[in-house]
């Protein structure tokens, strides 16, 4: 059922993609006024959903530096109006982070304090939850083995004889030893063409030798990826902070496939994608109609 929450998540997502296209814009084209809007999606996502700020804020970061390091050293550009149109750039990422970090110190008493982490000693109350969560932290790496595979492995038990046949409820509140899982549709069964240009877009990205910047700039989805498959929880909702990263991966597949690899591959490519395109279709639009009937039936 939507919520507040998934508004926040939403919006984050769309000024995260905003993020990755003026960076690239800056990054390949050089276009000076894509640094004064990347600064502006930042701040947005840092005020909307924070976790989207790491991967948006780093391509920002990044960017800056970048255009520090070419004005200051160009002799025909003074410094004093390089510095001047930076800080023009960092107006909005500034005014930003002022106005969250005074709703922060309003409401949770610190400025650096984006959540009250209190709500999640309520929601631990059961005995399994709170074995998890006490026992492993918030954050722990014992976890990872058990959220990649919740997240990215092809899972049989998805699917099901009877109508709607694909079941996101499946594995409803699954306790494990060090991770709680809730209804999950992993994404080799919801977006398996997204896992397929991801993996090929990362290949491109290892073998390319001139985007330097861009592989520094996975950091930052990584740091995003992993504060998510370390969490004490796994949970449907936490999707798209995931894929914001895999999205960024999937630009360079895009731009890079043409100049790589003969016409036939390509087409046999965009086949494959086609075909587990329509493969998501009708396992996202099942597995909907299974969550709904779980909730009705609640």
């Amino acid at each position: 059922m939507g919520q507040v929450y998934h508004e926040s998540n939403l919006w984050g997502f769309c000024f995260g993609m905003f993020g990755i296209y003026y960076f690239m814009s800056y990054y390949f084209n050089g276009k000076t006024n894509a640094l004064l809007f990347l600064s502006l999606v930042s701040g947005l996502a840092l005020i909307t959903r924070v976790t989207f700020f790491i991967s948006t804020g780093f391509l920002f970061l990044i960017c800056i530096i970048k255009y520090l390091k070419e004005n200051v050293l160009n002799k025909e550009i003074s410094k004093p109006k390089c510095l001047a149109r930076t800080f023009l750039i960092l107006i909005p990422l500034l005014l930003a982070m002022l106005l969250q970090g005074d709703y922060n110190y309003k409401r949770f008493g610190s400025y650096t304090k984006f959540a009250d982490y209190n709500h999640y000693n309520l929601i631990v109350n059961e005995e399994f939850r709170r074995d998890i969560y006490y026992k492993y932290g918030f954050l722990s790496f014992a976890r990872l083995g058990y959220t990649i595979k919740s997240y990215f492995a092809f899972n049989k038990n998805c699917f099901d004889s009877k109508y709607p046949y694909v079941r996101q409820s499946i594995n409803r509140t699954e306790n494990t030893k060090n991770v709680l899982i809730y209804d999950t549709l992993p994404f080799s069964i919801s977006a398996p063409w997204l896992l397929l240009i991801v993996i090929l877009g990362l290949f491109f990205l290892i073998k390319s030798k001139k985007l330097l910047l861009y592989k520094i700039g996975t950091v930052g989805f990584l740091i995003q990826f992993l504060s998510f498959l370390l969490l004490f929880e796994v949970h449907q909702r936490y999707f798209l902070d995931l894929m914001i990263g895999m999205i960024y991966l999937s630009f360079i597949f895009f731009i890079n496939i043409r100049k790589s690899f003969n016409k036939v591959f390509w087409r046999l490519v965009f086949i494959c994608i086609l075909v587990l395109g329509i493969f998501s279709m009708f396992t996202n639009v099942l597995s909907t109609l299974d969550g709904v009937r779980f909730f009705w039936k609640s």
